[in-house]
């Protein structure tokens, strides 16, 4: 056993002697200047010291790596984007779907319109000493890949991608295609340094999301000029539905032919105004009002009213947001006028005609009233007043003047004695009956005019009624 153990010492020899001969044999042909025999050299003291063409000379060592300049990729925007679905409003164009994105980190929801360019800003990922660091003044770390600027009180570490502001243009955008109602594809583009437009890597660059559940997201409320939106908001609007405006019915015109056949609902809130409704109109709050519009291109961005069913006794509505995010379930209840309709007979007595187109009648409150066809009388809490000027019309179309109103008609003839005949209509506008007024038995003046003729005349057209804020 002990010339096993020579033997490997001897082995052990000739393998060192083989090894420092390979050494020098490599020394003295890579740097002859350091060993030559015949030429020495003294040994610099530090290598930093030596020319360029030294460090050229000594080559490549064993693990040389070959360098090749970092290319650009596209961010992964997979875990970054959340697709809340399509803008559900029924006032969205057909053709043009726009859907709910938001950002990771972000409470920020935008509304995305298909295949639109929507460009964001990255803001990065900061550690706090980072961030400390790069606000410093001056610098004294270079920021990451950044593009827009960077707010010192944002929560960096949360919110990497925002959108741009404006939409301005930035190197990263993405656009979204609708694929089905649960899911949309995503396409994302980027331009590099050189402003190349960046593809890789593939999976990247175009990839499929799917709809978020609605009900795990944070939904903020949103108000009405400082009116908060729920279910009781028409009824702090003060809304009242009265039904058909009957009077506008007959007596509106062509400027107010839109209130034809429609539901009014009043709103007391402030200044009163109206709105005239039908299922399926839409109506959207602007200037503070509602107002009713039939073109979906102009109801877009505003909050929305849409009519769904009128019944007997009550309407419902759905409201949405500007931005369609969700609706809220309205409705409102028909409102009763009880003050009723007064009694003509007690409050006229029709004394008898004066000329072919005028009549006298007597008041139960004490005197007589000239009246002719076509004349408005309305009973205010002083009595019955004439409406005989446009002020006063318009006072009474726009309901800043309500009460019963009696319009004259005509004068005719039944049994042998005069009858005027005209119309009531409720203190709301939504009943009227014919009323007939008979003139007393046989006066000196009523015999004295007994031979005139007892229809007048066709009348000239009244003037047309306009009314503000309540139409088209």
């Amino acid at each position: 056993m002990r010339w096993i153990g020579v033997v490997n010492l001897a082995l052990a020899g000739m393998i060192l002697f083989v090894a420092a001969l390979f050494n020098f044999l490599i020394r003295e042909k890579e740097y002859p200047h350091f060993i030559s025999r015949t030429e020495q050299k003294e040994l610099p003291r530090s290598l930093f010291g030596e020319s360029d063409e030294f460090f050229q000379e000594i080559g490549e060592g064993l693990l040389a790596l070959t360098w090749v300049p970092p290319q650009m990729q596209l961010p992964d925007l997979r875990q970054e984007l959340f697709f809340y679905g399509k803008n559900a409003r029924p006032d969205s164009l057909a053709g043009k779907s726009t859907f709910h994105f938001s950002l990771k980190g972000s409470e920020e929801r935008a509304l995305i319109p298909e295949n639109e360019r929507i460009y964001l800003v990255y803001q990065g990922n900061y550690s706090p000493r980072e961030r400390k660091d790069l606000f410093r003044e001056p610098l004294t770390i270079a920021p990451r890949p950044l593009w827009g600027e960077v707010s010192q009180t944002a929560e960096l570490d949360k919110a990497p991608y925002v959108f741009s502001p404006g939409n301005q243009p930035t190197p990263l955008w993405f656009e979204a295609k609708s694929i089905n109602e649960h899911s949309i594809e995503v396409r994302v583009s980027m331009l590099d340094e050189k402003g190349a437009l960046v593809f890789a890597p593939a999976n990247l660059s175009v990839f499929p999301l799917q709809l978020q559940d609605f009900q795990k997201t944070q939904v903020h409320g949103w108000d009405l000029n400082g009116c908060r939106v729920d279910t009781t908001l028409l009824v702090r609007q003060k809304a009242r539905w009265i039904g058909t405006d009957l009077f506008l019915e007959l007596h509106g015109g062509d400027d107010l032919a839109y209130a034809r056949g429609k539901e009014r609902i009043d709103f007391l809130d402030g200044v009163p105004y109206s709105c005239f409704i039908s299922v399926g109109d839409y109506l959207v709050w602007k200037e503070n009002q509602w107002k009713v519009l039939q073109h979906p291109e102009e109801t877009q961005h505003l909050p929305l009213m849409v009519v769904k069913k009128i019944e007997e006794k009550i309407i419902g509505f759905e409201l949405w947001d500007p931005e369609g995010r969700g609706k809220t379930l309205l409705s409102l209840i028909r409102a009763r006028d009880h003050n009723g309709l007064p009694n003509l007979s007690n409050e006229f007595k029709f004394v008898g005609a004066k000329t072919w187109a005028q009549f006298i009648v007597e008041c139960r409150a004490g005197g007589r009233m000239t009246l002719k066809p076509h004349d408005w009388l309305l009973l205010t809490q002083n009595g019955w007043k004439k409406l005989d000027t446009p002020e006063l019309i318009d006072a009474y179309v726009d309901q800043s003047m309500t009460g019963p109103l009696f319009i004259l008609d005509k004068m005719t003839k039944q049994n042998g004695r005069q009858v005027l005949v005209g119309h009531l209509f409720n203190t709301s506008r939504t009943e009227v009956e014919t009323v007939e007024l008979t003139s007393t038995p046989p006066t000196p003046l009523a015999n004295f005019y007994r031979h005139m003729p007892v229809t007048p005349p066709i009348q000239p057209k009244l003037p047309t009624i306009e009314m503000e804020g309540c139409g088209e």
